[in-house]
């Protein structure tokens, strides 16, 4: 038995353009792609169609978001250490990725960490070199140099409208599953 993974080229402007827009202007700190579900849609699996509206991304998992109030300084907009606030106590537990301006115990713009994150979600996601290209950008270590979440999603709407909708389709990829998950 296997288990498709069919990627559209037009899913990651569904996924990462709403989910860009909102880091705009307030850090979720747990921008990983599980922390989002998308509509299913059953016309999107029909051969030779498109869909006649984009599936909603639903986007979850708000713990350790912050709220800066509004009229706050941007350049006061900072955190210090993973982010953990009222999540965790012990921040050894923190099982996620560790972006690298968490490490340092400096001050860190957190838009930028969920840029980062979001990045790292997705850095095995997509097969376009366009795409990858903006995804590399995105998981930048040096947080001062890395893209914005508004840069990000520029780019990305840019190299996705280059695309025809044809060409966005790519095939496909089987795994095989081992049977321990066939049960």
């Amino acid at each position: 038995m296997s288990i498709l993974r069919f990627i559209e080229v037009d899913l990651i402007a569904v996924v990462l353009g709403p989910r860009l827009a909102i880091l705009v202007t307030r850090p979720s700190q747990d921008a990983f792609k599980s922390n989002f579900v998308i509509q299913w849609s059953p016309e999107s699996f029909k051969a030779k169609s498109m869909p006649v509206s984009r599936p909603r991304v639903y986007l979850i998992d708000f713990e350790v978001a912050i709220d800066f109030p509004e009229g706050y300084p941007i350049d006061q907009r900072v955190c210090v250490g993973i982010p953990t606030e009222g999540l965790l106590t012990n921040p050894d537990k923190y099982a996620r990725q560790r972006p690298p301006e968490t490490e340092s115990g400096m001050p860190y713009d957190p838009f930028r960490l969920d840029v980062w994150q979001l990045g790292t979600s997705f850095a095995d996601f997509t097969s376009r070199e366009d795409i990858d290209e903006v995804l590399v950008r995105m998981i930048e270590p040096n947080a001062e140099i890395r893209l914005t979440a508004a840069e990000a999603l520029d780019k990305l709407v840019e190299r996705v409208s280059a695309v025809s909708p044809k060409a966005r389709l790519i095939p496909p990829v089987v795994f095989d599953l081992p049977p321990r998950y066939l049960k």
